[in-house]
């Protein structure tokens, strides 16, 4: 799981209508309808947006700091730290989270303080001074700060700080039987991605081993939540990954099939099973036959390719990380000149952005060929081989195989550089 998708969205609008006077104190409902309209509608100056702003931020603390044991506390906990994030005020956030732990005195009080120490190491991606706070505070105070539900904030937090060895032992130490379902779930699924990041530096017997235990983890939670939700939908393809480095094609093919089964009416979820599935059953098989226009309307297919190890690169404009992208995979091309290799960057921007795209490439000094339908992810290419999201990356080697499906990131590479030592030993 890629960021830990805790934090709510902010509308970009976070704007509202007239004020109310921060000062005047609400009943818990009317403080959440208040909220509720400071989120959703916008004035049109920006001094009512920005007094706007200031009166939801004082909204949300009122929250955590009148109704800590309320339903709206978990909202504004992540919200507020959000909201700060936003307004580049991240240190204000922290001022405020060690304010409401050192003010907790009930388990409520020190479980939303926990909560947002939590929001604030994901919205800053630094977790040592809540993981720090916290820690002190569960040997000092476990009363408040050493239950099982903080502790589980705890080793969300030391996950989300890449402290995945103290996460494990922070969250191995819980006994499951002592959260509720919600919080249960989460230390499940906490712990399984510590275990997952952990098999990757250790000797083969202790990874499988780490892996086989994340991957029962994730599947009680998926096993005890048969409703669509953003939790299933990160749990699932976690468990389709490490069922696939199990070797357990069965069991990967199965938990796509059941992502569809769970989340029918989603058609979107159902596009990234398919895509997931692709993956699975794709790879050592022949790669989908290409043909597609370059931004000249001239063809090319795959079978031009032939005896070369392919790479094809789906991108669009508004995609930052396929940018960032592009200038990695430049300098692969240049150390790869000479060498059996080819490289297609495959736009799936709709029509009429031929001329944008051709700025963009003479801006960034891109010359290696480029294929465009002008279709977005309709094009014939993107549904042929499940592109549901940018960058995304396929290698095919030189018999037209299908080696490597989807990848992303710095696997890209090597992946490559593999299958060039591999041919060129031939």
């Amino acid at each position: 799981m890629p960021k830990l998708l805790l934090l709510l969205a902010l509308p970009a609008c976070l704007y509202a209508a007239p004020t109310a006077s921060p000062a005047a104190q609400l009943d818990e409902a009317a403080l959440q309808q208040r909220i509720k309209v400071l989120m959703t509608t916008r004035p049109a100056d920006a001094q009512t947006r920005a007094a706007n702003l200031a009166e939801l931020e004082e909204r949300f603390k009122e929250v955590l700091i009148r109704f800590p044991g309320g339903t709206f506390a978990k909202v504004a906990a992540s919200s507020l730290a959000g909201l700060l994030h936003r307004t580049k005020r991240d240190e204000d956030t922290r001022e405020f989270a060690k304010e409401r732990v050192e003010a907790a005195k009930t388990p409520d009080e020190a479980y939303i303080a926990a909560m947002l120490m939590l929001n604030v190491a994901v919205a800053t991606q630094d977790s040592r001074l809540p993981a720090g706070m916290l820690t002190e505070k569960g040997k000092s105070d476990p009363q408040l700060f050493g239950t099982a539900r903080v502790r589980v904030l705890l080793g969300a937090i030391q996950v989300q700080g890449q402290l995945f060895r103290d996460a494990n032992q922070t969250l191995e130490a819980i006994a499951p039987d002592k959260l509720e379902a919600p919080e249960r779930n989460q230390r499940d699924m906490m712990l399984a991605r510590a275990d997952r990041m952990l098999a990757e530096n250790e000797d083969p017997g202790p990874a499988t081993e780490l892996r086989k235990k994340a991957l029962a983890l994730l599947e009680g939670v998926i096993g005890r939540n048969r409703t669509p939700s953003r939790e299933l939908l990160a749990v699932i393809p976690d468990a389709v990954d490490l069922a696939t480095k199990l070797g357990d094609k069965a069991k990967a093919v199965a938990l796509c099939q059941d992502m569809k089964k769970v989340f029918t009416g989603h058609p979107e979820v159902a596009s990234s099973a398919d895509a997931l599935l692709f993956k699975l059953e794709a790879e050592g098989a022949p790669a989908p036959a290409f043909d597609g226009p370059d931004l000249d309307g001239k063809p090319m297919k795959l079978a031009d390719f032939k005896g070369k190890i392919l790479l094809l690169d789906f991108w669009f404009l508004a995609c930052a990380p396929c940018k960032a992208d592009h200038f990695a995979l430049g300098q692969m091309a240049k150390k790869l000149a000479g060498k059996p290799f080819a490289l297609i960057s495959i736009s799936v921007d709709p029509a009429g952005k031929a001329d944008q795209i051709r700025a963009y490439l003479k801006q960034a000094n891109i010359g290696w060929l480029q294929i465009y339908e002008a279709l977005g992810f309709e094009s014939k290419i993107a549904k042929q081989y499940h592109v549901v999201g940018c960058p995304a990356y396929f290698i095919i080697d030189e018999n037209g195989v299908l080696k490597k499906a989807g990848l992303q990131g710095r696997p890209v590479e090597d992946a490559v550089m593999a299958e060039i030592a591999r041919l060129e030993k031939k």
